[in-house]
């Protein structure tokens, strides 16, 4: 590995641990002040929503600036904006400075992971392509189950304002490193190219994806499989745990544990076994799939409590290596040039999916048995795997089609 990839996943990893704390803050913060669940539950809407709308404006960023100074200008913008929402939350009891710097924040990161997505392969060689996207999606896992877990326990004991100031030092690290990445590409951006008018610009990457021959169909995959995962946000599966497992909410966190767990170790087992994975990503794409569909089923119709944790732990491996093939494929068939806008596309159909997808699941639960929605994510895992499959065929036009890389 690179020092360059080194900077990138040592920066890119602690800002990710950062991002779930300090959102653990404002939401605890948010309650304690107003007692309101909704104006709570409003903070990952705002984040998401800020996001997306990043996500559909940032290949403007992508066709003006390089990568390292976007990363870097998003890290330093989101760690002013932590600070003065800190000066702010100590200083008033008004909210009025974080509905304003929150979406302000979230919007800042928004092309934060496209452009990371983007520059691993200019930063390692192609022979280890795999083992680094599998060093960068174990990490990011890892993160989360501390972030999310740990946070907890800094909020009750350091306080949310402390723990903001913490995140505040976590960001400010993470942005001097990224003064230490080289990019190769960085001295002959965009000379190959004509500038593009804003909007030809921002459909470009949508553009590639729709018409690209495997990208396509990894695009179809990834619809079938983000609304396949919303099954996984914390209100279906703590109706599951109530309905279904007849257990109590405590449950609901160690399903969470396990899956975290097994993604975890998922991802430890595809860094290892990297190199022998690397010829066969397309076959990891579909056992990946129908795997997650067959687990998926399992843990439908399971009623016992211990099993139910076995299988979370059991759908990591096959998920990370989905999720990790897939991420390469990309990076292999896409022109570094364009990858950052096609990264973003990739990132704004994920955020557009997850969250009508969360919507629906959670309606459908309302009005049919919830194991009926985990039903459904079978199904939808199962469409994702077959049409993997069909990647197979493509496959072997490769020399015959100039669009695929």
């Amino acid at each position: 590995m690179t020092k360059s990839f080194r900077f990138l996943w040592f920066g890119q990893s602690l800002a990710n641990l950062g991002d779930s704390l300090y959102i653990l803050a404002i939401i605890t913060m948010i309650y304690r002040l107003t007692g309101s669940a909704t104006l709570s539950a409003l903070v990952p809407v705002i984040n998401l929503s800020a996001r997306l709308i990043s996500g559909v404006l940032s290949p403007l960023l992508f066709q003006k600036f390089d990568l390292v100074h976007l990363l870097i200008f998003s890290q330093f913008g989101q760690t002013l904006g932590l600070a003065l929402l800190s000066i702010w939350l100590m200083n008033f009891s008004s909210l009025v400075g974080l509905w304003f710097l929150l979406p302000l924040i979230s919007f800042l990161d928004g092309w934060t992971v496209p452009a990371r997505n983007s520059l691993v392969p200019r930063l390692v060689d192609e022979k280890i392509l795999v083992k680094a996207n599998g060093i960068l999606s174990t990490t990011d896992q890892v993160l989360l189950l501390i972030g999310w877990s740990l946070g907890g326990i800094l909020v009750v004991w350091l306080g949310s304002i402390p723990l903001l100031w913490l995140t505040v030092i976590f960001y400010l690290i993470s942005s001097i490193s990224l003064f230490f990445i080289k990019d190769p590409m960085q001295t002959i951006k965009s000379q190959t190219k004509p500038k593009q008018q804003k909007w030809q610009s921002i459909k470009e990457g949508w553009s590639i994806l729709l018409t690209h021959p495997i990208l396509k169909r990894l695009a179809l995959m990834d619809v079938f499989e983000y609304l396949a995962g919303t099954v996984w946000a914390g209100a279906i599966v703590l109706a599951f745990v109530e309905k279904v497992l007849h257990q109590d909410e405590s449950w609901w966190g160690w399903i969470n544990g396990a899956y975290f767990a097994g993604t975890i170790l998922g991802g430890l087992l595809i860094i290892h076994l990297s190199n022998q994975l690397e010829p066969h990503l397309f076959k990891a794409l579909w056992i990946g799939s129908l795997s997650m569909a067959i687990f998926t089923l399992f843990f439908a119709w399971n009623t016992i409590p211990i099993l139910s944790l076995i299988l979370c732990v059991l759908m990591g491996p096959p998920y990370q290596a989905r999720e990790i093939a897939e991420r390469t494929l990309l990076q292999q068939h896409t022109s570094m040039e364009d990858m950052p806008k096609v990264f973003s596309a990739y990132s704004t159909l994920g955020y557009t999916l997850f969250g009508l997808g969360v919507l629906i699941a959670g309606w459908i639960a309302d009005h049919v048995h919830v194991q009926w929605v985990y039903m459904g994510a079978t199904v939808l895992s199962g469409i994702s795997g077959i049409i993997a499959l069909t990647l197979r065929k493509i496959t072997q036009y490769k020399g015959n089609d100039p669009r695929i890389l």
